[in-house]
């Protein structure tokens, strides 16, 4: 279990830029438990998870916060492989923070006219973003599905009608499918727990 841990920590703190790194294929059991390991973290540690995703992803210390998450989680690691990144491991969090959430969450997730809507801190946060504020319900359908099931691949038909829509024009996205999921639970979270004030 130690050395499952520190090659948590190991990946996470990987030269790449996980947040615009190209796609590559993973291995679904893997991909399995570091979407289980992070919804755990979140469950234990609430409010301190909260506190790392409302930092700001571009800067060191979102990293390093990120890291010090893995630390001290051994009830959580139940063994397996891991490859992860730092966007995977953020999104396991979002989705283990928005679990649990009451019967409404679809209606707080989508725009309301006049509302005011938050910047986007670069295209994938864009494009999460979007798909939240535009298809709520499809969104929700997706974060209550297991990751690798049959019904997350039934419930992406669901969000992906959306990405044409929802990315810039001239702007290519490589993005593989738990990086997708990733990057809509982090926005999900993003709009239910960092509301943007009107001016």
């Amino acid at each position: 279990m130690k050395m499952l841990a520190l090659a948590i920590a190991a990946l996470l703190v990987s030269p790449a830029a996980a947040q615009d790194e190209a796609p590559r294929k993973l291995d679904p059991m893997a991909v399995q438990v570091i979407h289980d390991f992070g919804k755990c973290v979140a469950k234990r540690n609430p409010g301190l998870v909260d506190k790392v995703l409302a930092l700001d992803f571009h800067t060191p210390g979102y990293k390093v916060e990120l890291r010090r998450l893995t630390t001290g989680q051994s009830g959580c690691i139940n063994g397996g492989k891991l490859a992860s990144t730092t966007s995977l491991f953020a999104g396991a969090l979002a989705e283990g923070r928005l679990t649990g959430e009451d019967a409404q969450l679809a209606e707080k997730l989508g725009w309301h006219e006049g509302e005011p809507v938050g910047a986007a801190r670069n295209e994938l946060e864009a494009m999460g973003l979007c798909i939240v504020r535009k298809s709520p319900e499809a969104v929700v359908t997706l974060l209550r599905t297991e990751v690798n099931s049959e019904q997350e691949k039934l419930a992406f038909k669901g969000v992906t009608t959306f990405l044409g829509e929802c990315t810039a024009n001239g702007t290519q996205l490589r993005i593989n499918r738990p990086g997708l999921r990733a990057q809509i639970a982090l926005a999900a979270w993003r709009v239910t727990h960092m509301p943007v004030s009107g001016s």
